[in-house]
Formats: C-alpha cells, structure tokens, sequence
C-alpha cells in the first residue's frame, strides 16, 4: 500500500539486515518499493514469488550485500526496476522485469559500483530509458545474461544493453528484435556464439514473435 519516506530509503521496506520476502505485491509506494542496505553496510534480501509495481522510484534497490529474486514480476516502477549499487551481488532467476521507465539510463537493470548481477531463465522487455541502457545498463562491475530474453526496451542508444564500463557476458539469450539494427541495440556489447541476435544485424526475428 502507499508509503512516503522523504529520505527515499526504502519508501515501501527498508532491509537492514536479512529479510526474506514471500508471495508479497509491493505497489504504489512513493519511492522505492524495497531499498536494501545502507552506504555503510550491505543486507542480505530474498525475493520470491513476488510483484513489484508501479512504486514513483525504484523497484528495489539495492546498496552491497546480496539479492536473490525468484519466480517475480518487477513491473511499471518510474524509476528503473532494479537498481545496484555498493558492489552487491545479486541473482534474478525465473522473473521478468517489464515497463519499467527511468528519466535517465538503465530502466530495466541498472548496474554500478562493480556490482554483479546473474539473469537467468528470465525476461527484460518493454522497459524505456530516455538516454541508454532500456533493458540493461552497466557503468562498473559485471552482468551475466543466461537464458533470458531482453527484446522490446527503448532508449536513444543501446536500446537492449549499454556498457560504458564494466562487462556483459551472455549465452543462449535471445536480444533484440527485427525493428533494430545492431547499432540501435547495443552500446559497448557484441552478443556472444551461443545468443540469438534478433536484430535486422542477425535473424531479423519479429518483436511480436518474441514477447507479447
């Protein structure tokens, strides 16, 4: 239910520590729905079978320490979906992270920090960044695609992945769609041997045949 903090520390919940989060819909909080962590000291958070939606600021950020988020749903938060910072590690499996926005960059997944993120098995589409990175951005650290779709997000450049420093590593993940070029997909990111390329650059495969 609604919350405001004018702190913007965790408008919905907070986590200091280790908090586990369970068939939970998180919606319409003020700021973030979930902030974990502090600039001082990172927490431990899990996330199953969860929503995230529709909170003014972050979906769930997350300042060190480490997140795990299974079988959830992290959708139309104004200001990206998932945000990592504090050099955390954090898992996503079995989710989808869509309609997200940001008046920045990176409104799916932004990564900072030399912070980890691992995608798996899971689906990044239809989020909109007005600069770079709709699906995925990545200043420091490393990311790790597997299995996941990232098609359908937005920006003026790489519009699916941006990488101005750090790395993405992919394998078996179907990125992009036959309404972009390469060059409009991806910024600093080639996808690897083992991806499907959708892009006109690739299998020219149609959005609508990707995700709904």
């Amino acid at each position: 239910s609604p919350n405001y903090d004018p702190y913007y520390q965790g408008d919905g919940i907070y986590n200091q520590g280790s908090l586990t989060i369970e068939n939970c819909n998180l919606f319409n909080n003020f700021g973030q729905a979930i902030w974990s962590g502090t600039y001082t000291q990172g927490a431990d958070l899990t996330i199953r079978d969860s929503t995230i939606s529709r909170n003014y600021d972050h979906g769930i950020g997350i300042q060190g320490g480490s997140a795990d988020i299974f079988r959830s749903t992290i959708d139309r938060n104004n200001w990206s979906g998932v945000v990592v910072h504090g050099g955390a590690y954090v898992d996503i499996v079995n989710s989808t992270i869509t309609g997200n926005q940001t008046p920045y960059s990176g409104a799916g997944i932004a990564v900072f920090d030399n912070s980890t993120v691992y995608v798996d098995s899971s689906t990044v589409a239809h989020n909109y960044a007005p600069y770079a990175g709709g699906g995925i951005m990545i200043t420091s650290g490393s990311a790790y695609l597997y299995h996941t779709i990232m098609s359908g997000n937005g920006a003026s450049f790489g519009q699916e992945v941006t990488v101005y420093g750090g790395s993405v590593t992919t394998y078996d993940a179907i990125l992009g769609h036959a309404g972009q070029t390469n060059g409009d997909a991806f910024y600093g990111f080639t996808p690897g041997w083992s991806d499907l390329n959708a892009t006109q650059g690739g299998a020219s495969i149609p959005l609508t045949t990707i995700v709904s």
